[in-house]
């Protein structure tokens, strides 16, 4: 019955409408090329675009192309100036672009600002969907490195450390993924919380939250608890070694001067010790990252005490410069990056915070 008033349809159509029916709703459409030759369009969610590609490069990458590709081409259906129509409504036009330009061979540009980091994210979605991850590994891999080579050292916010860490998940690179993670326990003073929300686009597991969290949290009370003892005087007459020393504690002189106390608290810009690294009621302007706070660290300088260390050897000793860097480092050391093959198993977070020995 369909069939019949169908042609009945268009036995009554004037040509114009005739005409009007058979054309394709993304006729007209202007064509971006990809591939000049290529034998197929993909219509995707831009109204005013379609990506003309070609179906040899696309079904040979990725198995999923295949799949939607190749019920079109039934032999001798397709003729080279009338290339195939396949609409993908789901698919983000740009993010589409980006994929059909790496896997034909094409360079893309403006992936290197510093808002780049969501278009990048995009891209991993897409190639993720689509299964092109290993034959893309080397452009994913420039990707990812040379945005860090080129904005690693900025103040970048969250959202964009973990679109960055995201993409690096999706495209399965360990490396990028790392560097991520690294930056957004270094790079921020956030609470991680915000990522967690449901209508977040890229969200983590709280196991891997909670591994950011800790790692962050310890590497700053490393900072404010040990760093102030670096300047503790030590008196000759304490032997901390000694099984008992009650007597030494009691002869012990009151060397405690604050030279070194106001060199920290000048050096980071506060009144008081320790510093606040998240907003809070007493100080709801603090923001200091840990990345700033190891810079900190590193420039103090030579802290000499301004009376001796021990009135009973008259030495005056201070806090060196070098002393101060190794202690940076090893706050540094306290916040690599997260392993991407522990994520991925779904290691808890009490494990995720230790050094990876099996992925490397």
């Amino acid at each position: 019955m369909s069939r019949t008033t169908s042609s009945t349809t268009a036995r009554s159509a004037t040509p114009s409408t005739m005409e009007s029916s058979m054309m394709s709703p993304s006729q007209g459409l202007e064509p971006i090329n990809v591939a000049a030759d290529g034998d197929v369009y993909l219509v995707c969610d831009e109204p005013a675009v379609k990506i003309r590609v070609s179906s040899f490069i696309l079904t040979r990458a990725s198995t999923e192309f295949a799949v939607r590709l190749t019920p079109h081409f039934i032999a001798g259906s397709v003729k080279p100036d009338h290339p195939v129509e396949i609409p993908l409504p789901a698919d983000s036009y740009g993010a589409m672009r980006d994929l059909c330009d790496l896997l034909h061979g094409n360079t893309i540009t403006g992936v290197s600002g510093p808002k780049a980091a969501a278009r990048i994210y995009k891209i991993a979605v897409v190639i993720d969907k689509y299964r092109c991850t290993k034959i893309l590994d080397l452009q994913a891999q420039g990707l990812l490195l040379g945005y860090w080579d080129k904005y690693g050292q900025g103040n970048l916010i969250l959202s964009a450390l973990s679109r960055m860490a995201a993409a690096a998940y999706l495209l399965d690179q360990a490396r990028g993924f790392s560097l991520a993670t690294h930056h957004m326990i270094v790079g921020t003073a956030e609470l991680y919380s915000g990522l967690l929300k449901p209508d977040h686009d890229h969200i983590f597991s709280v196991d891997t939250m909670l591994a950011l969290e800790e790692k962050r949290a310890a590497a700053q009370a490393k900072i404010a608890y040990r760093l102030p003892q670096l300047g503790m005087p030590i008196c000759s007459f304490y032997d901390d070694e000694s099984e008992d020393d009650m007597g030494d504690r009691q002869n012990a002189c009151d060397n405690w001067e604050g030279s070194y106390h106001r060199a920290m608290c000048k050096t980071f810009g506060v009144n008081f010790w320790p510093p606040s690294f998240q907003p809070s009621k007493d100080a709801p302007d603090a923001n200091l990252t840990l990345s700033n706070a190891i810079e900190f660290i590193r420039t103090m300088g030579d802290c000499r005490f301004e009376k001796p260390t021990c009135i009973h050897t008259g030495e005056r000793k201070g806090v060196s410069s070098s002393k101060l860097r190794d202690f940076a480092k090893e706050v540094e050391r306290m916040c690599d990056g997260l392993c991407l093959g522990c994520v991925a198993e779904g290691t808890s977070a009490v494990k995720l915070k230790e050094k990876c020995l099996r992925h490397v």
